[in-house]
């Protein structure tokens, strides 16, 4: 998704930072960092499990926060609903030459429990238009397993 608004608190009542990220934010499980290679500089994808999780590249990280190590464990709002996200892992910048761009990947959970009529008409996510799906298989399992 792009053009996503974010704010970034301010602890000492200064004012708040914004930024626009054109494009990058995916909405996200856990396991597409166990499918997928990434490296990670702190934290990782396990808690992505949890609502209002996110995890962002080393670029993201030293534009909303300075630096990768004062972004882990803060909080980022995302659009006008200021939904709440906090930083639970920071991984190396992805090559320019990648098929899924990732530069915050915002926990899927958040997404579906924040808009529950996307999924409302059999629980699931697989009529959700604009998402994919991507499988782990065993060494020996065939595709048609």
């Amino acid at each position: 998704m792009g053009n996503a608004q974010f704010y970034i608190p301010q602890k000492d009542g200064g004012a708040e930072k914004r930024f626009i990220e054109s494009s990058g934010l995916f909405w996200t499980e856990p396991g597409m960092f166990e499918i997928f290679d990434y490296t990670w500089i702190a934290g990782n994808g396990i808690s992505l499990k949890d609502p209002n999780t996110a995890v962002i590249a080393e670029s993201v990280a030293k534009k909303f926060f300075g630096s990768t190590e004062n972004a882990l464990g803060k909080t980022i709002q995302l659009y006008s609903f200021r939904i709440p996200l906090q930083v639970v892992g920071i991984f190396k910048d992805l090559p320019g030459n990648t098929d899924i761009p990732v530069r915050i990947g915002a926990s899927y959970i958040t997404l579906k429990e924040r808009v529950p009529e996307v999924f409302a008409t059999d629980g699931s996510a697989w009529q959700f238009r604009f998402g994919q799906c991507f499988l782990l298989l065993k060494k020996d399992e065939s595709v048609d397993q």
